[in-house]
């Protein structure tokens, strides 16, 4: 059963600090125990809301919200980040700063990031900064 779509805009609201907010770009299907929306995209909500901040403290224990974090901040182009990422050990960030660095035309810098940062035996890593730069990847979310 999805929530009123009044209820979801006064939390988007909320979690924007934006008084004048419109829709929502997510539905909710429930609630948690504890009274908060268990809803569809939130980790999108937060990502386009920019509060990076608070999807990174989810990205410390949530997959999701880690690989979410890393698209954010691929598709900002927030290579420095990525790379900060990529030094803690997220496989996802380094081959997204891998991507976004060819795509901007800084292959030198790509293949050194990989010799820095990538484990050995990375066979994908070395071929995403060598070879042909394959189709745009995660696709950035609708809307």
């Amino acid at each position: 059963m999805f929530a009123w779509h009044v209820e979801i805009t006064e939390l988007w609201r909320e979690w924007t600090d934006n008084p004048e907010a419109r829709s929502a770009p997510f539905r909710v299907f429930g609630w948690y125990d504890t009274g908060g929306p268990a809803h569809l995209g939130r980790l999108d909500g937060l990502a386009r809301a920019g509060r990076l901040g608070e999807l990174a403290v989810l990205a410390e224990t949530d997959n999701r919200a880690r690989r979410r974090l890393d698209r954010q901040l691929h598709d900002e182009g927030r290579a420095d980040e990525l790379r900060a990422r990529a030094v803690g050990g997220d496989r996802t960030a380094l081959l997204l700063l891998i991507r976004l660095l060819r795509a901007r035309g800084e292959d030198d810098a790509a293949r050194q990031v990989v010799q820095e940062l990538a484990t050995t035996g990375d066979d994908y890593a070395v071929r995403l900064a060598h070879g042909p730069l394959p189709e745009p990847w995660p696709p950035s979310p609708a809307g």
